[in-house]
Formats: C-alpha cells, structure tokens, sequence
C-alpha cells in the first residue's frame, strides 16, 4: 500500500452517531467493569441499574433544584463582604 498525501489520515471515518454509539458501549462497558456488573445475574443487574438510575436522578434534581438558590445566596454575601471590606479600607486611609 502506497502514501497518498490526499488520501484522509484515518480511511475508516465515522459519523457523529456511531461515535456516540461506540462511546456509549464503552462507558457501558466501563460501568460493568467497575460495578462488578458482569458477574451478576440478570435480576442483579436489574436491581442495582435501578437503584443507580434512581439515585443519579434524584442527585441531578437536587442539583437542578438547590444549586441556583445557594448560588445566589453566596453570591450575595461575597458581595456583602467585598463592600465591607472596602469601608473598612475607606476608613483606615
């Protein structure tokens, strides 16, 4: 097989969806590795998707749900204390 410069790096190229699908088999797999999935059996792997489908879900609704509010609250107490901060330095010059 001969260099063609014109010719692509990689020959094999993949669209956007099997990437994804290829990404998606691997972080599965990773998943199953990691978690001892591959061991169990199916109603095992059934309970356990479960349980970490449900806790992710409730995880991304705190999130979702508390993050915004604490934020702005913090926000404005780092302001608070920027502007008194700032008096104070006012006040010793």
């Amino acid at each position: 097989m001969s260099f063609d410069p014109h010719r692509p790096h990689n020959p094999r190229r993949h669209s956007f969806v099997s990437s994804l699908i290829e990404h998606t088999k691997t972080t599965y797999y990773q998943y199953e590795v990691t978690f001892l999935l591959y061991v169990m059996s199916p109603g095992e792997k059934l309970a356990l998707n479960s349980f970490m489908l449900m806790f992710l879900s409730l995880l991304i609704f705190t999130v979702v749900t508390y993050l915004p509010p604490l934020v702005l609250v913090a926000s404005r107490e780092l302001l608070w204390l920027g502007k008194s901060a700032e008096r104070r330095l006012l006040l010793l010059i």
